[in-house]
């Protein structure tokens, strides 16, 4: 049987549509001169990503098929349709990745 998971990924959104529609038929309109904000951020790493409702514990969680540090609390999944309780909790701490580049992070369930 095949494996489940998900994919969390950076992607300048915006850029590939143009700046038409990103969300709910709202345009983005750019800021500052091209690339200005970019540079001044060009350093900044994500530090930690959470993920609440999975299902199940994850059995990995890669970037590129490369391992990364991640610890899981078990709970209630987003769409088990359980009143009350915590939802499960996948912690991804450090992933180094940089805010302004595209990157994908690879959860196996």
């Amino acid at each position: 049987h095949g494996k489940s998971g998900l994919k969390i990924t950076s992607e300048d959104y915006a850029a590939l549509k143009e700046g038409k529609e990103v969300a709910d038929g709202v345009e983005v309109v750019p800021f500052g001169q091209p690339g200005q904000f970019k540079e001044s951020i060009g350093e900044v790493r994500v530090e930690k990503i959470i993920v609440l409702g999975l299902k199940s514990k994850p059995t990995k969680v890669s970037i590129g098929g490369v391992e990364i540090e991640w610890q899981f609390a078990p709970g209630v999944a987003a769409k088990s349709g359980a009143e009350g309780g915590v939802a499960s909790v996948l912690t991804i701490r450090d992933p180094a990745v940089k805010i302004v580049e595209d990157w994908s992070i690879e959860v196996t369930l």
